[in-house]
């Protein structure tokens, strides 16, 4: 079974090509991260604004699920933080 984390930064290098992911590495050596579900909300707190907006909306918990790819509890953590 190949190593998820090679073949993530496998593709990686071929997104943004040879050049742009050395200088990613030597920017950010043993850096761990992960990348958002959705690319829209990569800043946690901007996509729980969203979150809440779509909610006063009239968006309810399940189309907030689908939307941003999220479990009901975090969901109702982010709505009841209001």
């Amino acid at each position: 079974m190949p190593n998820t984390n090679v073949t993530n930064l496998e593709t990686l290098e071929e997104i943004i090509g040879k050049k742009l992911f050395f200088e990613v590495i030597e920017k950010m050596p043993g850096a761990i991260f992960r990348l958002p579900n959705n690319a829209e909300h990569y800043n946690k707190q901007q996509r729980n604004r969203q979150i809440i907006e779509d909610f006063y909306r009239g968006m309810n918990v399940p189309e907030l699920m689908k939307k941003y790819q999220l479990k009901k509890s975090t969901i109702y953590k982010i709505i009841e933080n209001l």
